[in-house]
């Protein structure tokens, strides 16, 4: 099939402010319950600590803090584990180290209970990171008096520029540790809560609501150059306007070069990550070099008179005539620390004749930089995404009814699904399920496989290899325990190097015989065997039971956000047969199916004429898609809903969101 072609463009980014603050960025609230680890790696220490978990005392905002109870001083850390379910991962990730970049000071909100004797505490906050060098600490609290009956609650402030100065903006991660300790001679309870970074950098820039910002032209440029105030605003903001770069390489040599500076504006280039502008030329009043092109503009940092740090040459496409276009730099350092001035030089060696600029919006950006947008082809179906925060998640669909089960039934009944969309070898250990579970329980959980005392579960894992290897298993009298499932009593057929993607069928009742049932893997390869009569036994009933499960269970941190996409699920020889086709469905039917799934919001069905997946970085907030025929625009707002996914926001798009002229380009932007 050919399909439109679409490009992807980093996010783009304006900015209406010449400088813009944003309030405290909260980071660790413990809205969610705090796993807490020693320096040792395991619980905290008893001594000093007889409790550390999440309470609903002194809260200074939201509905929950973190309480530490302690009986002694004797020294021991705790730090934060950022994943729930098992700890594993003490760090905060890639997005939580831009923020603590961007900041100069982090503040948490301490209580202290009253106490029917004084006492003394002392209060410590360190950080560690890949950019960091090590373990960090400061006493922000030193051996501090309370006397008897009083109570105290504090806003504690540490100052970590010189950590952060010292540090890469790159780091991909950090970690942060706790520990209080005291000598009261009962033991002592602190409350701490909203952990945040203050002090954000402002946004830096120009704008040019009504004057040109003390921007000049520079003499040293070969073509007369000269700079205006214009109301063309890159917004359409009535209120504000643009610098006009008049540029005459008519008369020029072949240097052909015009220079605009503006100076003494000294902030300090690692507190950014990017410098971006708008730029347009007005087609009336200019000529385009023997190329169709409008020269290039280059941007140069100054860090004094003769510190010359260019960052970028962006050529000017036609398409920049009459349209804004928007330009990001990233500023990778060393750079200046004290940038005294900056310099846009434009120019080329075809030019022919004047040309006049518009620019606008020139900003050095705090924030991170753009999430990348990655962008797939894509079929129609359900999408099941490891989208919740647990290994052992699972993600599924079930039968709205639970009388699905083989016994009594005339002939076999097959339980089917397709697969349309797989896993690769880099999501080995992952599983793709289908699961019986026979229950009167009229609303099982996700969880029911191990919630539930009897099952049947089809368990397809992939392999390093890019192949799979698919298990059946059972369980008879186990409630919420795995029972046999998992020994080698517990398994009844194995199909190794299959692949995962294609048609499964589970064939029970074969030949009249409720016992004996046969595995079909995608291209052919099948296990005849019998069942256990214990578990025969578990599915008899009229009708009989079985409500049926088809998913996914990441089994691995790594897994995390990992998906496949069903394109089919069949229930045949029942009364009433499921035969659901999610690549024709525009919305589950539940009167047939329910989600059922630790987070609802990974299962999603694409749209029917879906042909490409665009995901992007969600902990990076604020981007909307757009979309447009041409890199020059225009631009429009997709309007697709988006499907939020562990890190990732998704997005399907279908044909008809594509245009007509077969060829696009996709963009992140904020609004």
């Amino acid at each position: 099939m050919n399909r439109t072609r679409f490009g992807c463009l980093t996010g783009t980014t304006f900015f209406a402010l010449s400088v813009a603050l944003a309030s405290a960025v909260v980071f660790e609230s413990f809205e969610t319950h705090p796993l807490f680890r020693s320096q040792s790696g395991g619980p905290p220490e008893n001594p000093p600590y007889t409790n550390a978990a999440q309470s609903t005392v002194a809260v200074t905002d939201g509905t929950y803090s973190f309480t530490a109870s302690f009986t002694n001083d004797t020294w021991s850390w705790m730090y934060k584990a950022v994943v729930s379910g098992s700890v594993t991962n003490s760090y905060y990730g890639p997005a939580t180290y831009f923020e603590w970049y961007r900041h100069k000071q982090l503040k948490v909100d301490l209580h202290r209970p009253a106490l029917p004797w004084g006492w003394n505490l002392e209060f410590v906050l360190a950080m560690n990171g890949t950019a960091l060098g090590g373990w960090r600490q400061e006493q922000l609290l030193n051996w501090v008096w309370l006397n008897a009956d009083a109570a105290s609650s504090e806003t504690l402030t540490w100052d970590y520029s010189a950590i952060r100065d010292a540090a890469s903006p790159n780091g991909s991660s950090w970690q942060l540790g706790v520990m209080a300790r005291g000598n009261a001679p009962g033991g002592g309870t602190i409350y701490i809560d909203n952990l945040r970074f203050e002090d954000l950098v402002p946004a830096l820039g120009f704008t040019f609501p009504k004057d040109i910002q003390n921007w000049v032209p520079q003499g040293w440029g070969t073509a007369l150059a000269a700079a205006y105030w214009d109301p063309a605003d890159a917004a359409n903001d009535p209120d504000s306007g643009s610098l006009l770069c008049f540029c005459d390489f008519a008369n020029a040599d072949t240097n052909q070069t015009a220079v605009f500076q503006v100076w003494n504006f000294s902030p300090d280039t690692r507190d950014y990550a990017r410098l971006s502008f708008d730029l347009k030329v007005d087609a009336g009043l200019s000529t385009p070099s023997v190329n169709g092109d409008y020269g290039a503009v280059q941007v140069v940092l100054r860090g004094g008179d003769i510190n010359w740090n260019p960052i970028g040459t962006q050529l000017i496409p036609a398409q920049a005539a009459d349209a804004f276009m928007h330009f990001e730099l990233p500023l990778y350092q060393p750079l200046p620390t004290n940038l005294v001035g900056l310099n846009l030089i434009f120019g080329g060696t075809n030019l022919q004749d004047n040309i006049w600029y518009y620019v606008d919006n020139i900003f050095l950006e705090v924030e991170t930089n753009a999430p990348t947008l990655v962008l797939q082809e894509a079929l129609p179906g359900l999408e099941l995404n490891a989208s919740a925060a647990s290994a052992d998640q699972r993600q599924s669909i079930r039968t709205q009814t639970g009388a699905n089960g083989w016994i009594g039934r005339p002939g076999t009944v097959n339980y089917a699904m397709t697969i349309n969309e797989g896993l690769t070898g880099a999501a080995a250990g992952m599983i793709a399920y289908l699961f019986l579970i026979p229950t009167e329980n009229s609303s099982p959980t996700a969880r029911a496989d191990y919630e539930e005392a009897n099952g049947l579960y089809l368990e397809i894992t992939q392999q390093a290899d890019a192949l799979a290897t698919a298990v059946l298993r059972y369980k008879t009298n186990a409630p919420n325990a795995h029972g046999i499932r998992y020994t080698s009593e517990g398994i009844l057929a194995t199909l190794p190097d299959v692949t995962l993607q294609g048609d499964w069928n589970l064939a029970v009742n074969i030949l009249g015989n409720a016992a004996q049932a046969e595995l079909t893997a995608p291209g052919g390869a099948a296990v005849s065997f019998t069942l256990p009569s214990d578990l025969v036994a578990a599915f008899n009933g009229t009708p009989s039971p079985a409500y049926v499960y088809w998913g996914i269970q990441p089994n691995a941190e790594a897994n995390l956000g990992q998906w496949i996409s069903l394109a089919r699920v069949q229930i045949s020889g029942l009364e009433a047969p499921v035969d659901q086709l999610f690549t024709s469905q525009s919305a589950l039917d539940e009167n047939v199916l329910v989600v059922s799934a630790d987070h609802p919001g990974g299962v999603r069905l694409r749209p029917p004429n879906t042909v490409y997946r665009l995901s992007w970085d969600a902990l990076v907030s604020g981007f909307n898609l757009y979309s447009a025929p041409t890199v020059g625009g225009p631009w429009q707002a997709t309007g697709l809903p988006v499907m939020e996914a562990r890190w990732n926001n998704i997005i399907f798009v279908p044909a008809t969101a594509l245009p007509a002229t077969g060829q696009g380009y996709f963009r992140l932007q904020k609004p």
